[in-house]
């Protein structure tokens, strides 16, 4: 038989690989520093944008 091509990496183990790695990030970040992060970035959507610029702005659920 003939031997099947191999085909090449879909992009589903790579945008895995990517999610782990910034779940390892953040979760090592304290509430202070992530703000810091989501405050300093700055984003293409305008409504992302907002979100960023509103974010600790209430204090709720940050420790």
């Amino acid at each position: 038989m003939s031997e099947t091509p191999k085909h090449p990496e879909t992009a589903v183990p790579q945008i895995r690989r990517v999610r782990d790695q910034l779940n390892q990030e953040i979760e090592a970040k304290t509430g202070k520093s992530l703000l810091e992060h989501i405050h300093a970035h700055r984003y293409l959507s305008p409504f992302l944008q907002l979100l960023a610029s509103k974010a600790g702005k209430s204090r709720d659920g940050i420790r």
